[in-house]
């Protein structure tokens, strides 16, 4: 997995692990569907079977699990906020036929809610 990280958003995540006494940056799966994945960005400490990946100063870890559905994922801090974009490993329109929420007639909730 590729991760890049823009230097003002590197130091303001350097800055909220020291203010908040955590030793590194998690990125986190929230849901995937039909080739989405949404990501979520933490402070936490790292755990026995992180990935851990050093930029710089900056640790950050995740699940294995993440690499295997996540291609990259870039990183920066504009209008006081970190703003992410996830490429995902598959193309998100070949694998909508699994998915019952991107059928007529069908709920999304199992699966990622994106008809909410």
């Amino acid at each position: 997995m590729i991760i890049n990280i823009s230097k003002q958003a590197e130091n303001n995540l350097l800055k909220m692990l020291s203010d908040n006494n955590y030793s590194c940056v998690r990125f986190h799966q929230l849901k995937s569907c039909c080739g989405n994945v949404l990501v979520d960005i933490l402070l936490d400490d790292i755990k026995k079977n992180d990935v851990i990946y050093e930029i710089n100063n900056l640790t950050v870890v995740y699940d294995k699990n993440l690499s295997e559905k996540v291609k990259s994922i870039e990183v920066i801090f504009k209008d006081n906020t970190f703003m992410m974009k996830i490429t995902p490993t598959t193309d998100k329109r070949s694998n909508c036929t699994n998915c019952s929420g991107c059928h007529k007639n069908s709920n999304c909730a199992n699966c990622c809610n994106h008809n909410k």
